[in-house]
């Protein structure tokens, strides 16, 4: 029997914000935004995390725009286990340097490498920065988009040193 349109076939009761991983061997696990911006909370519910996203032998806990802003956030990361802390972002011209210095200080204070995503273009009547990044652990720069538009920010480690690259 098929569920009419009206019985609840997600997990969720309301919308929320997430992203899907969707792993080499064809597993999928599905991260939701836990914290939520002004606004959003109109539409969507809080999420309640993920668990911790094995690529190789790097443990990655995953981040949605607004759950960063919480340092409680990144540091249940770290106790987690999570030896890379990956954030998917809308970050402006005007707030990339605070945000930008948050995340480094993560990877400072958790030893953990981390990795901001940030949109290269206008959304919705916002102009984002673009300049994603990696941080490896004790904050260090390792590799930086040059701004907006196209491209694809790679982070590896290579015989224990973290490495980095920008195609596009």
């Amino acid at each position: 029997m098929t569920p009419a349109l009206s019985e609840k076939t997600s997990p969720y009761d309301t919308l929320v914000i997430g992203a899907v991983v969707m792993a080499a061997d064809g597993s999928q696990s599905v991260y939701t935004k836990q914290h939520l911006h002004p606004g959003e909370e109109g539409v969507f519910s809080a999420g309640e995390g993920g668990a911790l996203v094995d690529i190789g032998v790097e443990q990655i806990a995953l981040s949605v725009c607004a759950d960063f802003t919480h340092a409680s956030h990144a540091q249940a990361a770290a106790r987690a286990g999570a030896r890379v802390y990956a954030s998917s972002v809308l970050i402006s011209h005007e707030g990339y340097t605070r945000d930008a210095a948050l995340l480094q200080d993560y990877a400072s204070a958790h030893s953990m490498g981390v990795l901001m995503a940030n949109h290269g273009g206008p959304s919705g009547g916002w102009a984002c920065a673009g300049r994603s990044a990696f941080w490896s652990p004790g904050g260090s720069l390792v590799v930086s988009a040059a701004g907006t538009g196209d491209c694809l920010v790679i982070a590896r480690l290579h015989q224990a040193i973290w490495q980095g690259e920008v195609v596009g």
